[in-house]
């Protein structure tokens, strides 16, 4: 039999890695259509719907403060909760003034991972995308950040309790 073996191909295809068909590889969204359905879910006329955006990407889970401030999660999320509860007292007053600008028309994620970035942020986890944004509205912008994502999904980190800045700024 002339060419390649039956056993030498089996031999070599046993020593390709299996393929898990079942998984697609990790693909962070992008943020504009983040800020797309946030921004459509803070302008329903639903409570549910406004209040589910407001989770989305104004609050922070438990996972994703492990995840961010893996050796501070601890000693952080107690005032991350108290956050997010105020976050849910404030749901129609974030609604009222986020939404009056009109639909998104585009989002610029600005990478801000740099040098001075590392030097001045060096307990959010290296392996967490952070951005900051400028977001055009219909009739008006934004712009701001940091925005990080985690826990599969985009998370604004505003306006830090300052109990939680003091454990981040501790040794």
């Amino acid at each position: 039999m002339r060419g390649i073996s039956f056993l030498a191909v089996a031999v070599f295809l046993s020593a390709i890695p299996p393929v898990d068909a079942g998984k697609k590889p990790k693909v962070i969204p992008s943020l504009e259509d983040a800020f797309r359905a946030w921004q459509k879910g803070l302008s329903s006329e639903q409570p549910k719907q406004r209040e589910a955006a407001v989770r989305s990407m104004w609050m922070l889970t438990k996972k994703g403060v492990q995840i961010l401030f893996p050796t501070r999660a601890d000693r952080i999320w107690p005032h991350i909760e108290k956050m997010n509860e105020e976050f849910l007292r404030q749901v129609d007053d974030i609604a009222k003034e986020k939404t009056p600008y009109g639909a998104v028309v585009r989002v610029t994620a600005i990478d801000v991972r740099n040098k001075n970035f590392e030097q001045a942020c060096p307990f959010i986890a290296a392996n967490v995308p952070v951005v900051s944004y400028e977001v055009e509205l219909e009739h008006g912008a934004w712009n701001g950040g940091p925005c990080v994502y985690v826990d599969g999904r985009w998370v604004w980190i505003i306006d830090l309790p300052d109990e939680v800045c003091a454990i981040l700024r501790a040794k």
